[in-house]
């Protein structure tokens, strides 16, 4: 699930952002299992700048306490809308609890601008209010401990 928010312009900062209230989705870490207290991005999909169509997959994320025969299960989650990357807020590796926003979108690409955004004008966007957008959660394989796919479902 993407979340959705409309962001007014900061004062300093983004060309887009300055020219005009700028539509921004965030994008939350996907609350796969009732269970889940954090998830792990473990790898990415997308970059800051993609595209995004429906049905590409967004990250791929390992969740606590979600098993198969007490393996670890990865799962893909793919975007249900279009999209353009603005930018990846967790790295491969780090984790975070279900519905925090791990990466920023919108909607058009003209929105992108020249240039990345910074971690103060990253941390305005993140902290407006949201609105939901669609994402769906896959189970991608289930890995044994060194790290080979042992199940694919």
């Amino acid at each position: 699930m993407l979340m959705r928010t409309a962001v007014a312009a900061p004062s300093r900062g983004y060309r887009a952002l300055r020219a005009r209230g700028l539509a921004v989705r965030s994008v939350p870490m996907a609350p796969l299992s009732p269970v889940m207290s954090s998830g792990q991005i473990t790898r990415w999909h997308v970059r800051e700048k993609d595209h995004v169509r429906v049905g590409d997959l967004l990250y791929d994320v390992r969740v606590d306490r979600l098993t198969v025969d007490g393996l670890p299960v990865d799962m893909e989650v793919e975007a249900h809308e279009d999209v353009y990357i603005l930018a990846t807020l967790v790295r491969e590796g780090e984790s975070v609890a279900p519905s925090t926003a791990v990466a920023l979108a919108v909607d058009e690409e003209d929105e992108l601008g020249d240039r990345l955004l910074s971690s103060d004008e990253i941390r305005a966007l993140e902290q407006r209010d949201q609105h939901s957008f669609m994402w769906q959660g896959y189970v991608r394989n289930v890995k044994d401990g060194t790290g080979m796919c042992e199940k694919t479902c």
